[in-house]
């Protein structure tokens, strides 16, 4: 090994750290640049919340399941470790989807994008929402845009432009199931960057929704032909697959699981030095660290940015996938308000 050869540490192996080592050492590449790259990731496998199991005929998710298809970097990841033919859209005969509110199933109104209402007429029938709450919804085609160009948090933005009631009702369900978080805690510059431009270019978030659908070949070139119906993409085999093909990719480097960094220090001579879980310790030219936040404060706890990555709230979410044989659903139903009869399958 050359003596002088720059030795550059990942901290974390989901799928932002493999992501910045596959970059990484395509740049060091076209660069020249003999280094080499280590990634130790704490858990017994690579992927971090990404873990795609195969059961029954069943691909199931047990964390991410797809990702937004106008995220352009995930297509040209896709793209560039061959794996174009693999991506999927969303099953185009599973069309309903439905909110519970008050006990009772609404289906969701078509035309909605991301909870942005941009068909009137099934909007304007749902049982979601009051009819005062359309009312105030359609105040977005009225009210002025915001002058401030500031951050400010998501809930506040859509409460403000479409009402208390199409938020708690209708919006949060859905952006509930990208961001697990409080609205009224999630940056708009951080999350929707879009619907502030929006509202500052059309001075309305439906118009502006309206707009981008019509839009959307543009804003979607990068997206294969056969997926641009669909708002969310995924792989045929799961989200699994970009994690495999990058730890293949990978292979020619220092992949290590089951080992973490514990601490992280600067040496006398300005180079870094990183403790790990298992006693060694790592003199490295470069450092990135790809964990949670609340494991790099833990890492970095000499520094002042310890603190405020500390601070930061991280949300817990369970998902509950189950499959059932379709003969377990042919019921025969009776007359309406009364209970039903059951097959002799589903007894």
């Amino acid at each position: 090994m050359k003596a002088n050869r720059p030795h550059i540490m990942i901290i974390g192996g989901g799928i932002t750290g493999l992501s910045a080592a596959y970059y990484a050492k395509k740049k060091l590449a076209a660069e020249g640049i003999d280094a080499r790259l280590t990634i130790v990731e704490k858990s017994p496998s690579f992927g971090g919340k990404i873990h795609t199991i195969e059961r029954d005929g069943f691909v199931i998710e047990k964390g991410p399941d797809s990702v937004l298809a106008r995220k352009r970097p995930t297509i040209d990841l896709a793209k560039e470790l061959g794996l174009e033919n693999e991506l999927t859209g969303l099953n185009p005969e599973a069309k309903k989807t439905y909110i519970v509110r008050k006990g009772k199933m609404h289906r969701m109104p078509q035309g909605l994008v991301l909870g942005i209402p941009t068909q009137i007429t099934p909007f304007m029938k749902t049982g979601l929402i009051s009819p005062m709450g359309k009312v105030r919804a359609a105040m977005d085609l009225l009210l002025p845009k915001r002058e401030a160009s500031s951050d400010e948090s998501l809930g506040r933005f859509l409460q403000r432009r479409l009402g208390k009631e199409v938020l708690d009702n209708v919006v949060e369900p859905l952006l509930a199931g990208i961001y697990a978080g409080d609205t009224f805690h999630l940056s708009l510059k951080a999350t929707f960057p879009q619907f502030q431009a929006m509202e500052q270019k059309y001075k309305s978030l439906i118009l502006g929704m309206m707009a981008s659908r019509k839009n959307a070949t543009t804003e979607n070139a990068h997206v294969p032909d056969r997926l641009k119906s669909s708002a969310f993409v995924t792989f045929k085999k799961g989200l699994q697959t970009v994690v495999d093909a990058l730890v293949e990719h990978l292979s020619g480097e220092d992949l290590r699981t089951g080992v973490g960094a514990v601490s992280i220090l600067k040496t006398a001579e300005g180079r870094t030095e990183v403790v790990l879980d298992n006693g060694d310790r790592e003199i490295v030219d470069g450092v990135v660290i790809t964990t949670p936040t609340y494991q790099a404060a833990e890492c970095l706890g000499r520094l002042p940015v310890a603190a405020d990555l500390g601070k930061i709230e991280y949300i817990s979410v369970a998902n509950v996938i189950m499959g059932f044989h379709k003969r377990t659903f042919h019921l025969h139903w009776m007359h309406p308000g009364s209970s039903y009869r059951a097959t002799k399958e589903e007894r």
